[in-house]
């Protein structure tokens, strides 16, 4: 099984290497990577092949985040997460991972030699516990970006650094949110302007400009400026409803 999560992980690293989306590779521990982004944070991915608890997973993302690391969950998917379509109780681990990656859980797997990384959505039913569990589509990489998170959970209360790829090019999970969120003509040109690019920039264009922008306002470097983290949330939701916007049309 190790072997299997190293070549993942390797692919992993060729894929966010090739798509420009990190300045360097701290460490390549096979299951554990430490990478640097290009907004200079500092990221660690946990690639999961076993069981695990959810007082673990806490301890992973305390330990990270008291030494300024964001972290990132995925877990092999055929063997930890449920199938495409099935009905479950919502288990205490992946309630805590649904709440740190806003009702997803990041998976990896294999087939034919072919390195799958894909989220996993637990659409809730009701009040009753239970979820439909649906598998996205193939994760946009170089999407890869740093964020805070504040969870309620009883066994799992904070505020934590985590990452994850923003811009899932899932239909499912688009249309939910576009139910959500449907903003207007009008107000997705002012989202261009935030990022001071061109409507009809180029997706390289629009991330080019999204990472230079978060690393000249990103919190970490303006902890002077008290409006430093409304200003990042709205650079963040800016690039995601452009990302959304683009992979609809």
């Amino acid at each position: 099984m190790r072997f299997y999560t190293y070549n993942v992980g390797a692919q992993l690293v060729r894929e966010l290497d090739i798509a420009g989306a990190v300045k360097r590779i701290v460490h390549d521990g096979g299951d554990i990577i430490h990478l640097e982004l290009l907004t200079g944070e500092s990221l660690m991915v946990h690639l999961i092949e076993s069981p695990i608890p959810l007082y673990e997973i806490r301890n992973i993302i305390e330990a990270n985040n008291q030494r300024g690391d964001h972290t990132l969950f995925m877990l092999w998917g055929s063997l930890l997460l449920p199938s495409n379509g099935r009905i479950v109780e919502v288990e205490d681990w992946q309630a805590g991972l649904l709440e740190i990656y806003d009702g997803k859980i990041y998976a990896y797997d294999i087939h034919h030699q072919e390195v799958f990384l894909y989220p996993v959505y637990f659409q809730r039913i009701g009040t009753t516990g239970r979820a439909k569990v649906h598998h996205g589509e193939r994760i946009d990489v170089g999407a890869i970006s740093s964020h805070y998170v504040e969870t309620d959970l009883p066994n799992l209360k904070g505020h934590w650094r985590i990452a994850a790829f923003d811009g899932d090019p899932d239909f499912y999970h688009r249309q939910q949110a576009r139910q959500l969120e449907q903003p207007l003509e009008q107000e997705v040109t002012e989202y261009y302007l935030l990022l001071r690019v061109d409507p009809d920039a180029s997706m390289t264009e629009i991330k080019r400009a999204y990472r230079q922008l978060a690393r000249q306002y990103h919190p970490d470097v303006n902890a002077d400026d008290p409006d430093a983290t409304r200003r990042m949330q709205n650079l963040n939701h800016a690039y995601n409803v452009i990302l959304r916007t683009r992979t609809v049309d």
